[in-house]
């Protein structure tokens, strides 16, 4: 059977897909798994690891094969950070239950990477050729980049979450919401939900982007816009070669030609452009070293040199032996999320070594630099160099005044300069764009990843919630846990009795189920602590919508089974739950009185004794649970306080 769960549940901190797999212990051989180990790790262009024990071989084979669907899920780009793991052993250990973490609307895509996995597994135990499967790989993972999200940034802010144990879900492939309730921030590549609209249309468009910031007295290149080659050649006449000719409303260095000298230059450069835009700038060309300030919430974070692509001559090798050796950098590739781009002995290339009288095969002198870009775009080839310890303070803010001339919260300054430790009003300086959605990179830059996303979102991002789990009707305890937080101050969400409600009020039309009325609690920015009261078994189906939860109360069997439970008691069903949720819980298992002999011997019996208060009274449980909350919210406000 295969279960499909939209929410969380147990030990994965994703969605997940839940299914049985059926394996012949004799087939568990050193050998086989050693040659499928081989076999994938090649057709994925990875390191080969062992990925088997002498002790137990099933349970190498299941690690090899959870290993490798974890593979071919990165290889797509799936912002996945764990591998799934075995959950149930039934038939004398030859079927067993696995769950395996997925994205978004990712089920049926994480099924075909199963169905591959199990055809090369299958297909090597019964000695035939897997070379016929290598052929679907390509084409399996392109189906599966599909719904990953775009670009690099998503997926490094993801993982940053992920370590900083920040929750965080997807609203759509490239939008995510990190926290819950009044905690919840939405992120987009490095689009905050902070991000002007209105500066960011300005800052895609080039030329309305300069004249803002030449009129506030920022240092920017005299430019003219050309609809036509004609104009184009006018305009570059004008202001005096050398020029630059780009789209007004690219980004990455896309279609980009700097230093032109001549009116052919012009001509092929307006060519090139006009591939990517119909509305093209020519400039002034601006000399300097080319640097990349990023600033957030008018802060300066960061600033980088990025040296444009091109190799060093050790006096032996030619030009195209030297590309060869800088491209086997494993940081190298090509796509969106490589940390370098590959180098190319290209039309660019090539005319740039002609003018220095060279060509491919010629050989540089040892220590000789060999340009092979014009552009120092890191998506041209460039490489990042940090420098942010020298930036002059003139030259912050300047970046700051840029960023905040265009109402941008985060942003990354391009400038031209001499010499980032001088200030930008004894050399000169020119600003050449104001990145409204800067990709931050990972060479220099990985540590901004987590900086701002503790600067971004408060705390954790999490707000205390309680689980209350079947309790009698008649105790009343969810509302009274939610009238004693309201009495406090707080704006409580709760999930009672099949409806959603908000300080006191509904939200949802009932009847509604524990998944949805959850998930439209956390999803409110007004909530600032979550009750759910638990009285049927769908999330054993469903999973819950929110990944760690603070505090347990155990309150009795008051538990309704649904079709594929009907045949189980209230206390089967609660020891269940009770097993399925305890992996989420970071704080204290509260227990009332009548209910401690049936649960904690089972389903408690492993968990930490320093946090279970069993034989409550309901008056004390009550107690227990408000006091419990008010430390998790403090926890929460500080989850960094120990940081150094």
């Amino acid at each position: 059977m295969v279960l499909v769960r939209h929410g969380f549940l147990g030990e994965l901190s994703y969605p997940s897909l839940s299914l049985s797999l059926s394996v012949c212990p004799e087939l568990a051989k050193k050998d086989i798994l050693h040659a499928i180990n081989c076999f994938l790790a090649d057709a994925l262009h990875l390191e080969k690891k062992p990925l088997l024990t002498e002790d137990d071989r099933i349970e190498s084979l299941l690690g090899a094969f959870l290993h490798w669907v974890y593979e071919i899920q990165a290889a797509a780009y799936w912002p996945i950070f764990e591998t799934g793991h075995i959950i149930a052993v039934h038939d004398q250990e030859r079927v067993f239950d696995i769950v395996i973490p997925v994205v978004k609307y990712g089920h049926e895509y994480a099924l075909k990477i199963v169905a591959w996995c199990s055809a090369v597994f299958n297909s090597k135990f019964s000695g035939q050729s897997v070379a016929p499967l290598l052929g679907q790989l390509q084409p399996l993972i392109a189906s599966l980049k599909a719904i990953a999200p775009k670009g690099s940034n998503s997926g490094k802010f993801l993982k940053a979450a992920f370590e900083l144990q920040i929750p965080f879900t997807s609203v759509s492939k490239d939008i995510y919401q990190f926290g819950y309730g009044h905690r919840t921030r939405w992120m987009s590549s490095s689009f905050t939900d902070e991000t002007s609209w209105l500066g960011t249309s300005l800052a895609q468009n080039k030329f309305l982007s300069t004249q803002i910031l030449r009129e506030a007295g920022l240092p920017v290149s005299l430019n003219r816009l050309a609809g036509d080659l004609k104009a184009a050649l006018a305009a570059a006449h004008e202001l005096g070669y050398p020029v630059v000719v780009k789209p007004v409303d690219r980004d990455q260095g896309v279609g980009v030609a700097v230093g032109l000298t001549t009116p052919e230059d012009v001509r092929k450069a307006f060519g090139l452009a006009k591939r990517h835009s119909e509305n093209i700038l020519v400039e002034k060309h601006a000399e300097g070293r080319d640097y990349r300030l990023v600033v957030f919430r008018g802060e300066l974070i960061w600033a980088i040199e990025r040296v444009p692509a091109g190799v060093i001559g050790d006096g032996i090798r030619t030009i195209s032996e030297l590309v060869d050796t800088v491209n086997s950098d494993p940081r190298r590739g090509k796509g969106a999320h490589v940390s370098l781009k590959s180098l190319a002995l290209d039309a660019e290339a090539l005319s740039l070594l002609a003018k220095n009288g060279m060509d491919a095969n010629s050989v540089p002198k040892s220590g000789e630099s060999v340009p092979l870009r014009r552009i120092a775009n890191i998506s041209a080839g460039g490489m990042p160099v940090g420098v942010f310890d020298r930036v002059h303070p003139d030259n912050q803010l300047l970046a700051i005044r840029a960023a905040a001339l265009l109402s941008l919260d985060l942003a990354g300054i391009d400038i031209l300069m001499p010499d980032i430790s001088r200030s930008w009003l004894e050399t000169g300086a020119a600003i050449c764009e104001v990145n409204a959605q800067p990709q931050l990179g990972s060479i220099t830059s990985s540590h901004l990843y987590p900086a701002i996303l503790k600067k971004y979102i408060s705390g954790n991002g999490r707000i205390p919630v309680v689980l209350i789990l079947g309790a009698d009707p008649k105790l009343l305890l969810c509302k009274t846990v939610e009238s004693e937080l309201r009495a406090a101050g707080w704006r409580v969400g709760v999930f009672d009795e099949s409806s959603a409600s908000i300080a006191g009020r509904a939200i949802t039309a009932s009847p509604v189920d524990l998944y949805n009325g959850a998930k439209a609690l956390i999803c409110d920015r007004s909530v600032e602590a979550i009750v759910l009261n638990i009285t049927d078994d769908t999330l054993l189906l469903s999973g819950l919508p929110l990944q760690r939860f603070d505090l347990l109360l155990v309150a009795g069997t008051h538990i309704a089974s649904s079709q594929e439970n009907k045949n189980k008691s209230g206390k089967e069903l609660l020891d269940n739950i009770v097993r399925a949720i305890l992996p989420m819980c970071d704080g204290e298992i509260i227990s009332l009185s009548d209910t401690e002999n049936n649960i904690l011997p089972t389903a408690l019996k492993k968990y930490p004794a320093q946090w279970l208060l069993h034989a409550l009274s309901p008056e004390q449980s009550i107690s227990e649970v408000i006091r419990a909350l008010h430390e998790a919210r403090v926890r929460h406000e500080n989850p960094y306080c120990g940081d150094s």
